[in-house]
């Protein structure tokens, strides 16, 4: 009888130091780290993603490179009615003049003045008129897309939304750029509501500005 006693006493400390050995490291290479979560964010609430499209700096001072009147050289673009059918413009004219622009890091603002002359070709190909479109004094806000390249967002009049990227294309001279564009379009004559559009523009010479 004694035996038993001492039997049961040895499996009960055996029990007992098995059951401390697993509390006290029982997380140690189970457990997972709290510092990042599965979608990137961390501790402080932060995340790996970048809030602006591209960081990269530019390799002039763009404000001053912009703040100018541009004249276009070539452009096309396409337009859909409401029932999806495709008009297509060709760029007969066009100038935009930015003033007072300002950035800041990867962000600023900017104002946008706009005249653009469009032959129209309907979905058969016919030449069906010209397009004028003319936005005087936009507040824009810029936004840096990457290096020498922003995207230019404002809101025009009639509460349409437009959305222009600006890539300047000379990096020597720095007087030419690409644009492209769209938005919502309300037009009088033709019955389409919806553009995409791409341009190429120069920088007006001061001669051209002092004969104005």
């Amino acid at each position: 009888m004694r035996k038993f006693k001492v039997y049961g006493l040895l499996i009960i400390i055996m029990l007992l130091s098995v059951l401390l050995l697993s509390g006290c490291g029982g997380s140690i290479g189970g457990g997972s780290s709290d510092s990042e979560s599965e979608d990137g964010s961390t501790d402080d609430g932060t995340t790996n993603e970048q809030t602006t499209p591209n960081s990269n700096p530019d390799t002039n001072d763009i404000a001053a490179v912009l703040n100018a009147t541009w004249i276009g050289l070539t452009g096309t673009g396409s337009v859909l009615d409401p029932e999806a059918n495709e008009y297509t413009w060709t760029l007969a004219k066009a100038d935009v003049t930015f003033e007072g622009t300002y950035i800041s890091g990867d962000r600023g603002f900017t104002s946008v003045t706009s005249h653009f002359i469009w032959s129209v070709m309907n979905p058969d190909g016919a030449y069906v008129g010209a397009e004028h479109i003319d936005r005087e004094d936009q507040d824009a806000d810029m936004i840096r897309a990457g290096s020498d390249s922003w995207i230019c967002e404002y809101e025009d009049s009639e509460g349409q939304k437009h959305s222009m990227t600006i890539n300047l294309t000379d990096k020597d001279s720095y007087t030419y750029f690409n644009l492209t564009e769209e938005g919502e379009i309300e037009s009088p004559d033709f019955n389409y509501n919806y553009y995409k559009m791409e341009a190429n523009f120069r920088r007006e010479t001061e001669a051209e500005t002092e004969t104005e």
